[in-house]
């Protein structure tokens, strides 16, 4: 097997792959799915789906930890496969998997999931039309998915626009790259890898020596402040994080490991980005929304504020400020507001 430096697949056009699937394209959805190389594929009785092969998923380049990137493939894959069998909403279905050996002889973990529309990057310039209509539309499809994951023990971690896939039709949202997701109560190898979140997208209390009751409230935290920080990304640009660390995060990446005795100065930067990420939605709601329709931006700011408040006594949503720590932060009741604020967009607009 020769050496490769890139760890990029050359796959050729009509090149077969396992089970009868063969290379159509290269597609472009490197801006969805980061560090990732992606292909059209078509099959003769199953239609066309996308191969999805990780960068790093190639024996020969994958020197440092091996093991780790392919447990997170299997991990995705179990994981992938259950929401199929489970029939849950939202999630890129996956069509098969396997190991493919590419044009210099190297092989690579592959999976094939329904195709998703090139270039379908989250991003409210990209939307067509630019309605808040439309924002609020593929929001609660994202909440509406990530409760039914919640609600059989699947934590995504990873949830960013890069991770969020639409239909040729513009009119579906999908949830992919679950090479971070945890199914609690199925024990993986990538379940015990600490602190899997990507550090851009991670919550604050990441950098935090933080108790938690259970795992379970750690997990949904995250994942509510992830689905807060998707409004903000998809109207802004940056993470959340990003902006509540004043663009300075990675300065404190070992600081849950190393603790040095500056928590109160960390937290400090914290509140004041959360505020200066609050006046930047609001910002751009008023400049991007149309003014007819600021009102009812109020609901998606609000939802912003409660998922990604850095204090977790105040995250959560106001119907569940009585809850105990892991009811506290179900996505459940956002998506309830979501489905009222559609439903009135709907009436407005159309």
């Amino acid at each position: 097997m020769t050496e490769s430096t890139s760890g990029v697949p050359d796959l050729a056009e009509g090149r077969n792959i396992a089970a009868g699937w063969k290379v159509a394209a290269p597609i472009s959805l490197a801006r969805s799915l980061v560090a990732t190389s992606v292909f059209k594929v078509e099959h003769a009785e199953r239609g066309v789906g996308f191969l999805k092969i990780p960068w790093h998923a190639s024996a020969t380049t994958a020197s440092a930890g091996p093991k780790r990137f392919a447990a997170r493939h299997e991990a995705e894959v179990a994981t992938l496969t259950y929401c199929a069998e489970k029939k849950l909403p939202g999630v890129a279905r996956i069509l098969t998997s396997g190991k493919v050996t590419d044009a210099k002889q190297e092989e690579f973990d592959f999976i094939i999931m329904e195709l998703a529309e090139e270039n379908a990057d989250l991003c409210f310039e990209r939307l067509s039309p630019p309605l808040l209509w439309w924002l609020a539309s593929h929001v609660m499809q994202i909440g509406h998915a990530l409760a039914h994951l919640h609600s059989h023990g699947i934590y995504h971690r990873d949830l960013m626009p890069q991770n969020i896939l639409l239909t040729d039709s513009r009119s579906r949202t999908l949830i992919t790259d679950f090479g971070h997701a945890y199914h609690l109560g199925r024990p993986s190898p990538v379940n015990h890898l600490p602190d899997a979140t990507p550090f851009n997208q991670s919550p604050p209390e990441r950098y935090y020596l933080r108790p938690w009751a259970s795992r379970r409230e750690k997990l949904t935290a995250s994942d509510l402040f992830q689905f807060g920080s998707l409004i903000f990304q998809i109207m802004v640009g940056p993470s959340a994080t990003v902006v509540l660390f004043e663009g300075h995060h990675t300065k404190y990446t070992t600081f849950a490991k190393r603790p040095d005795g500056q928590e109160a100065k960390v937290r400090a930067i914290v509140d004041r980005g959360y505020k200066d990420a609050v006046r930047q939605l609001n910002e751009a709601f008023q400049k991007k929304v149309p003014p007819a329709f600021h009102a009812q931006a109020q609901v998606l700011l609000n939802i912003f504020k409660s998922a990604c408040h850095p204090d977790l006594a105040k995250r959560g949503h106001a119907k569940l400020t009585a809850a105990g720590p892991d009811q506290r932060y179900e996505i459940t009741p956002y998506v309830d507001d979501l489905i009222a604020l559609v439903k009135v967009l709907k009436k407005l607009q159309f």
